[in-house]
């Protein structure tokens, strides 16, 4: 049969979309608690969905028009449950919880909201800004630019150190802890009975082959890498719609980063913005001491081949640009 799946054009309630990405503990969770304190902007969201479909389809296991009509119906649904506050996190020891960024009164009172066509007309009048926070899909997620159009109108990206970045994932032991961890979600692969994240299929071989600090140094390598790959073949008017945010500049001056936020998203601080900033403990004099690329060496060197430890100073070199 020849048809297509609908993208919801005709249907649409969601116009402005926001992406937060980035790699573990590159400052996601630093950055994504300002925007709840925006002028529209809702409480930042996690949902795995966007994720998977991300993945999916990066991997060809999913058509992209199904995809792209995926998506568009979760975001006009999630903007609409949020209005309800159905399925919001109460809990209040959570991240994601309203608690944790003192929104807990906004979504409460929703709660006792009538659904229906009402709330559609408030979501018109007030145009609101949903904002997804996900976890490094760059360098996958033309899905996420491409499916979303117009109403994408920021895609930001934490950056790190990472070589600071490698130093986590290894001492946090996700070589092994992913395809393996029951509480680990992410979607994993399967080969010669062996599984693997998802995100390696491109190396999966080199990656098998590796231990696990240099399976560490290739995740990050390649996250970089296909990152900037993926921007460099977006169109103009989609790059536009990237911003870096990069953790040592972003916590010593915030307000310059903030301010891009808010031209880009046509919108301005809230009269008590300066609440999540202290919650936050921004601005820092100074942030923690960078794990250079000589301290990596005299700790890790012997377990690594000149292959990797040759990787390790890209990584590096190319990062001098950020900070």
């Amino acid at each position: 049969m020849n048809y297509k799946i609908s993208d919801r054009k005709n249907q649409s309630i969601l116009n402005n979309l926001v992406i937060i990405d980035g790699f573990s503990s590159s400052g996601k969770s630093l950055f994504t608690p300002i925007f709840g304190h925006l002028q529209r902007c809702e409480q930042w969201q996690i949902d795995y969905k966007y994720e998977y479909i991300a993945s999916l389809e990066a991997l060809n296991k999913i058509d992209k028009d199904a995809a792209k009509g995926l998506l568009n119906i979760w975001t006009d649904n999630h903007i609409y449950d949020l209005f309800i506050s159905r399925n919001i996190n109460l809990r209040p020891t959570d991240m994601t919880s309203p608690y944790r960024d003192g929104l807990e009164e906004k979504y409460l009172k929703r709660l006792i909201k009538k659904d229906g066509d009402t709330v559609l007309d408030e979501i018109k009048d007030i145009n609101p800004i949903l904002v997804l926070h996900i976890h490094y899909i760059i360098g996958f997620s033309d899905i996420l630019v491409n499916g979303f159009g117009d109403k994408l109108k920021l895609y930001a990206i934490t950056l790190r150190n990472p070589i600071e970045l490698i130093k986590i994932w290894y001492e946090g032991n996700w070589a092994k802890r992913i395809g393996a961890d029951s509480r680990d979600y992410q979607l994993c692969i399967e080969k010669d009975s062996e599984m693997f994240p998802w995100f390696v299929s491109d190396y999966i071989d080199e990656y098998k082959e590796a231990n696990d600090i240099e399976k560490s140094i290739l995740i990050v390598y390649y996250f970089h890498k296909k990152m900037f790959d993926m921007i460099d073949n977006l169109e103009e008017k989609d790059r536009k719609k990237i911003m870096f945010v990069p953790f040592e500049k972003f916590t010593v001056n915030p307000d310059s980063y903030i301010d891009q936020v808010c031209s880009m998203l046509e919108t301005r601080r809230n009269y008590n913005f300066s609440e999540i900033m202290v919650k936050l403990d921004l601005p820092r004099k100074n942030t923690q001491e960078i794990f250079s690329l000589n301290e990596f060496n005299e700790q890790y060197s012997k377990d690594i081949s000149d292959k990797y430890i040759n990787l390790l100073s890209f990584l590096s070199n190319e990062y001098k640009q950020f900070i």
